[in-house]
């Protein structure tokens, strides 16, 4: 056989085997792209861009054009022309909706860059918003496995929300608590960390199981009407004659144009509010027809077993299939973490590392729990677990929003509940972690985090009056079998006593870190209302009232000096820089968190400035109440135990021109 002949054979055997190896292998591409929905949109819809028609109708060069739009998009996105940038997005996510990193760039694009283009703090939010509800309502159910769609929508949430970098920070805060408020209703009462840390996460696990266990459907919540109504009349609880009432209120709403949906939470959680509020009958003066109507259905006693069922329903129906979030996962991970507040952006952004983490284990690449990708996003996790034990425990007036936007009332305090999850999680993230969190290693950032964290805990506990937990903490922090070893300072800190400890502490930096004076301050203030007023100990109220006026007052001066040389205020803000309006917001909300007979103690053991500043909200909660039971001979009249201070009209009117006046300030400073 000749050498060409030789030749022509093996270049014959080799295309076989190469295009048997091509045929395999594309029919595993072919099988992996199918599992995992990586397929190009075959047909353009009405409203989408037109570069859409025209890249289906390219066929096979479809690739070479999204290459195209993707070099286009980003160059317009340097140039500054971000809308145009979103356009040639939403083109590139239509044609490739499988494409993770574009709906990034898009979701960033509005977020981060159209945002600080605004003119207005709403405006800003609503980019901002509109980039979380992108990845979260579209992008993450094209792509449930990418662990990049996650990451990006928990960082959205800890760092553009939840942070501090951005001037309208305070606003965007105030309006995501006010969204979540009106979807779920108000939370149960944390109590300020009174109550035990198990019976509080069963709480809050329960208040979501209401949610979870909902109606999927309207004719389901009409179902379960029925079956409640022949259970009851079973049992002789309720008449013989009951007929259903949901039916009849579902078309009393529609009446009104008010429908199962997110307006529908909204407009009754503003009416519920609205009752529990001091100014009332403010509030009704601008009621409109379609709000009275609304109002007297819930006022209608024929509808008071309806409301429960349709609200659950309704709940449920707007968190799973608009906000795309699972009311067991969210009840999952109120037992794993703790009692979260889902009006706080911390939440969301454990929520959505977490549910990355859980969901990308196996994903296209085969992407092992070690990867740097999900270390990060395990990070975020621990990041959002801190923020949740720093400012989780969250005090909320949605009118006060409505009304004076970001000086609405609005305090996030220190949530010892989450102290021990910090610790378990870091742990077990450790392990997972890998070759990036050695313990061989002189320094991790997994140490220096939780020392960091354990050093707060144990200022917050010893400034609350609960020294016993202090020393455990402290104990903890001397023990710690991984500390890190680079510090030369931390072999003379950990000999000292605690006392000696938290002085230590107090060095001129710790003045400037925001969350140290949020917390010292909270807490200062906590144990002079719930230790001294309670219990009438006028040393513990003064001293702990000093230390916090000090610390904020050198945390102030602190704040200006670096708001001068950046020109930002958002960093400041995170602290009203009034301190009397801060100590008689703590004060108010303190009184909410106790008992009556506890809030009568603390009443009438406060000054007269703080009584200012409680009596609307005590006289809310508890007027009608005590008028009532004075009525019946059962208890003193509101007016005796809660006596109205002097000059209340005046004190009104000096802090709404307070308020105004701080309003105006903000609005003169640059966006």
């Amino acid at each position: 056989m000749s050498r060409d002949r030789v030749i022509q054979l093996v270049a014959l055997l080799m295309a076989l085997l190469f295009a048997g190896v091509s045929t395999v292998l594309g029919m595993q591409l072919t099988a992996s792209a199918g599992k995992h929905r990586l397929t190009y949109a075959d047909r353009a819809e009405e409203g989408d861009p037109p570069q859409v028609a025209l890249g289906i109708a390219m066929g096979a060069f479809r690739g070479i054009f999204v290459n195209m739009l993707w070099m286009r998009a980003n160059d317009l996105k340097e140039a500054g022309r971000y809308h145009e940038a979103i356009n040639l997005s939403r083109a590139i996510t239509t044609l490739q909706p499988r494409f993770p990193r574009v709906w990034a760039f898009h979701a960033w694009n509005m977020a981060y860059n159209i945002s600080v283009t605004t003119n207005t703090r709403e405006e800003r939010w609503q980019w901002v918003n509109k980039g979380i509800r992108l990845l979260r309502e579209e992008a993450i159910p094209a792509n449930p496995n990418d662990m990049l769609l996650h990451r990006e929508l928990a960082w959205t949430f800890l760092h553009k929300v939840s942070g501090i970098t951005d001037d309208a920070n305070q606003y965007y805060k105030r309006a995501l608590a006010a969204e979540w408020h009106w979807l779920l209703g108000r939370p149960p009462t944390n109590a300020i960390g009174l109550s035990g840390r198990d019976a509080t996460i069963e709480a809050y696990a329960a208040w979501l199981g209401e949610i979870a266990d909902a109606p999927r459907t309207l004719a389901g919540a009409y179902e379960l009407e029925r079956r409640l109504i022949r259970e009851g009349m079973e049992e002789g609880t309720i008449p013989r004659d009951t007929r259903p009432a949901l039916p009849r209120l579902v078309d009393e709403l529609a009446a009104i144009d008010l429908r199962p949906n997110y307006t529908l939470l909204e407009r009754v959680g503003m009416n519920r509010e609205v009752e529990r509020s001091a100014r009332r009958e403010a509030y009704r003066a601008v009621f409109g027809a379609r709000t009275l109507r609304l109002q007297a259905l819930l006022d209608d006693p024929q509808y008071e077993s309806a409301w429960p069922i349709l609200l659950a329903h309704t709940r449920r129906h707007v968190l799973v299939n608009e906000y795309r979030m699972d009311p067991y996962r969210m009840i999952r991970y109120t037992r794993r973490f703790g009692p979260i507040d889902w009006r706080h952006p911390a939440a969301h952004a454990v929520y959505w590392s977490a549910r990355g983490s859980e969901e990308s284990e196996e994903t296209v690449t085969g992407t092992s729990a070690a990867d740097v990708d999900i270390v990060n996003s395990e990070r975020i996790l621990l990041q959002g677990v801190q923020e949740l034990y720093r400012f989780g425990e969250l005090l909320f007036d949605p009118l006060d929003f409505l009304h004076r936007g970001e000086l609405g009332s609005y305090l996030a305090m220190p949530n010892i509940h989450f102290l021990d999850t910090y610790g378990r999680i870091m742990t077990e993230m450790r392990d997972r972690a890998g070759i990036f969190e050695s313990r061989t290693r002189a320094f991790t950032t997994y140490s220096a985090g939780y020392e960091n964290f354990l050093q707060d805990a144990i200022r917050f506990l010893y400034r609350r009056g609960q020294r016993e937990q202090a020393e455990r903490y402290y104990s903890s922090l001397r023990t710690f079998a991984e500390q890190n070893l680079n510090d030369p300072m931390t072999a003379e800190w950990r000999t000292l006593p605690l006392d000696e400890f938290i002085q230590y502490q107090f060095r001129e930096e710790r003045f400037r870190t925001t969350y140290v004076a949020s917390s010292e301050i909270v807490a200062a203030l906590q144990a002079a209302f719930l230790v001294g007023l309670l219990n009438g100990n006028d040393e513990v109220f003064r001293s702990n009232m000093d230390y916090a006026r000090e610390f904020h007052r050198r945390y102030m001066e602190t704040s200006r000096r670096l708001v001068t040389a950046s020109g930002a205020v958002g960093r400041a803000e995170v602290i009203p820089a009034d301190f009397d309006l801060l100590l008689g917001t703590t004060f108010a909300q303190a009184m909410r968190a106790v008992s009556l007979e506890d809030a009568e103690t603390m009443y009438t053991n406060a000054p007269m400035s703080l009584r200012r500043y409680g009596f609307d909200l005590v006289s809310a909660m508890y007027q009608n109440e005590l008028d009532a039971l004075a009525a019946a001979n059962q208890s003193e009249p509101f007016a005796v135990l809660f006596p109205e201070p002097p000059n209340m009209d005046r004190f009104r009117r000096e802090l709404e021109e307070r308020l105004t006046r701080r309003q105006r300030e903000l609005d003169l400073v640059p966006q």
